[in-house]
């Protein structure tokens, strides 16, 4: 039989026995329980996707036209003031057609620089003046763009001048032939006519603005490589003496332009 002191120990032993149970129990258990993750995992495929299709969208861009027409207000001093038309064929390649007229200003600031560069004398530079303010220049050229952005660009053209002058005088003309006039006061008026073909070489750089904008910064040199200069001696009537004289003003003229290299700065806005 078991005595009362044994039942009390076995009691004791069970009450000690039945937490650590319990306890031993519970760490097993947290072990075993899996370990959430607060970051959720992406599958190796769908970054790899991702990534292609960032890099897709940064290689892919908007494909430009072919062609493309713009319009540009433009000032080449000092030559001309006017408005320009032009044609893009792709990235690199613009043809233009330009026209205006010549203001007294830009005139007066072409004859200052001519002189300055010795092409011609004072009494030249007095025809010019009354020659060429608001006579029309038109201009058809083209345009290479250079460079990974095509900003820069080369430039060449040819230049056409129309001028007319109702104010010369019989003296200015002798004081530039070196001759004198038959007939005639000195003070008589006589209409003188002048056409220039020029060349013009530059180079220049476009400024893209609000997307659809453009200014265009140019220098480029001016050569006239063709002239004709006629005049009308109303005294004369039209016989071999003013024949004769006017072929010698228009050699005249041809040998000074052709002396003639003016430098022009180009600004247009173009749309």
């Amino acid at each position: 039989m078991i005595g009362a002191r044994q039942i009390i120990g076995l009691t004791f032993l069970a009450v000690i026995a039945v937490p650590s149970y319990q306890m031993a129990s519970a760490q097993e258990a947290t072990k075993k329980r899996p370990t959430k993750d607060p970051i959720k995992k992406v599958s190796p495929h769908s970054k790899s996707t991702s990534q292609e299709n960032t890099a897709n969208s940064e290689k892919v861009q908007t494909p430009r036209s072919l062609l493309g027409f713009h319009v540009a207000a433009l000032s080449e001093f000092p030559m001309a003031l006017g408005v320009q038309g032009s044609l893009r064929v792709g990235s690199r390649l613009l043809f233009y057609l330009q026209g205006g007229v010549v203001p007294e200003l830009y005139v007066n600031m072409a004859d200052s620089i001519a002189q300055g560069l010795g092409a011609y004398g004072k009494e030249t530079g007095d025809l010019v003046t009354d020659l060429l303010p608001g006579a029309t220049y038109l201009e058809i050229g083209g345009r290479l763009y250079v460079g990974s952005k095509t900003r820069w660009y080369l430039e060449a053209g040819l230049g056409f001048l129309f001028g007319k002058s109702q104010s010369t005088g019989k003296d200015l003309l002798e004081a530039i032939l070196g001759r004198s006039l038959p007939g005639g006061a000195g003070t008589n008026q006589i209409p003188v006519e002048g056409e220039v073909t020029a060349l013009k070489l530059g180079m220049g750089y476009s400024w893209p603005w609000r997307k659809r904008f453009h200014w265009d910064f140019g220098l480029a040199i001016l050569h006239p490589i063709a002239s004709s200069t006629t005049m009308d001696i109303p005294w004369l009537n039209g016989g071999a003496i003013e024949q004769a004289l006017v072929k010698e003003l228009d050699a005249f003229m041809e040998n000074t332009y052709d002396q003639l290299y003016l430098p022009m700065i180009t600004v247009s806005f173009r749309y």
